[in-house]
């Protein structure tokens, strides 16, 4: 039994085996010259020192400081006695209930000195930083900034254990 090839199919094997021979290598897979080169990163420019605050300044944070100590040790006086209450009280609407409500509106009204003092510093870091971006001078802004982030901590600290006191009520 022979096996014939029609005649397109010899010629196609004979126009392939040609191209074969001429096939160049494959591509090599080692680094390339610019990829053995190596490159600095661009230079970061430094950030500006920070600048204290003037006096003026200096001041009026040493004020918000001394108020926001003020609210934290009269809310932390206050606290446990606001506990208490809250622990012993009765039923809704009993006198107890009550006087632990009194107790715990009177630490609200203690917890709304530090959001005061915050709501008053982020107003003099807003005025001083839109001055800054103007043109003006940036002293003070960290002070400002680290001041703030103490204020907003105290005010979620003193917010979450007057919540705690009012989810002890609701019970």
């Amino acid at each position: 039994m022979t096996i014939r090839f029609p005649a397109a199919a010899s010629a196609a094997f004979v126009l392939l085996g040609g191209c074969v021979d001429g096939v160049a290598q494959p591509p090599s897979l080692a680094p390339r010259a610019i990829e053995r080169m190596q490159f600095d990163p661009p230079a970061q420019p430094e950030a500006p020192a920070p600048t204290p605050p003037d006096s003026g300044l200096q001041a009026r944070l040493d004020g918000f400081s001394a108020a926001l100590d003020a609210a934290d040790r009269d809310f932390a006086a206050a606290l446990p006695a606001a506990r208490r209450a809250a622990t012993a009280a009765g039923a809704a609407g009993s006198e107890s209930w009550i006087a632990a409500q009194q107790q715990i509106t009177a630490v609200e009204a203690l917890a709304g000195q530090a959001s005061a003092a915050l709501a008053d510093i982020d107003s003099l870091y807003l005025d001083r930083a839109n001055a800054a971006a103007g043109g003006g001078s940036p002293a003070g802004l960290d002070s400002l900034r680290a001041l703030r982030a103490r204020a907003d901590a105290l005010v979620t600290a003193q917010r979450t254990a007057a919540d705690a006191l009012k989810a002890r009520l609701d019970r």
